[in-house]
């Protein structure tokens, strides 16, 4: 993982999974990490989040409750 900048709320990083790029945030305070929505669905072979959103799948239903819950971010 890389670290690219800060601001006053998270410390900003970017990372690679078989050869997709993987952008992540992390809470300074509380120390939770937030993955990219976009580089998930990448990951998951859609295109973007959009695509990603528009299917209907089990994965994808857990990941929109995670975006729903603020566990998963929509954009670094």
């Amino acid at each position: 993982m890389k670290y690219i900048h800060s601001d006053s709320q998270y410390d900003y990083y970017i990372d690679y999974f078989q050869g997709i790029e993987v952008r992540i945030k992390k809470d300074k305070v509380t120390q939770q990490t937030y993955y990219s929505s976009d580089s998930v669905a990448k990951i998951l072979g859609f295109n973007n989040t959009d695509e990603m959103i528009q299917s209907n799948s089990d994965i994808t239903n857990i990941f929109l409750d995670g975006m729903n819950t603020g566990l998963v971010i929509q954009d670094v």
